[in-house]
């Protein structure tokens, strides 16, 4: 099983997202079962937030590593502020996950777009070219 398992709910309820269509449902039972997985759909449906919302619901995975990669940093900061909020919002013993991070920054024009803990697991913005 590749996604965050029975946790997955509860990191989700404290961030308060709830899959909205059943495409989105699909594809997050999808990532149960698959390494490998893609969403495409007509605009509006809520990709983005989709997408970080399984990335972000991994973070208890040791020596995990997830890049989001774009075309350009300003691209790949829309998926990144979302787990960046979810990480905000979620208690890791009793206070907010991102302070527990080593190495916390959000810098959309100097491109440098990280989260990472203390147990390997880490997300990174990076662009084609990188």
């Amino acid at each position: 099983m590749y996604g965050a398992g029975p946790l997955r709910a509860d990191t989700w309820r404290q961030c308060g997202y709830k899959p909205r269509v059943p495409s989105q449902s699909s594809y997050h039972e999808a990532a149960r079962h698959h390494r490998y997985i893609s969403l495409f759909t007509f605009p509006r449906l809520g990709k983005s937030r989709c997408a970080a919302a399984e990335v972000g619901a991994t973070y208890l995975n040791h020596d995990y590593h997830c890049w989001i990669v774009a075309p350009k940093y300003s691209l790949g900061a829309k998926e990144f502020g979302y787990i960046w909020e979810d990480h905000s919002k979620i208690k890791f013993n009793g206070r907010p996950l991102i302070e527990v991070a080593q190495r916390k920054v959000f810098n959309i024009q100097g491109g440098d777009m990280e989260l990472r803990y203390p147990w390997g697991w880490y997300v990174q913005v990076k662009t084609a070219d990188n």
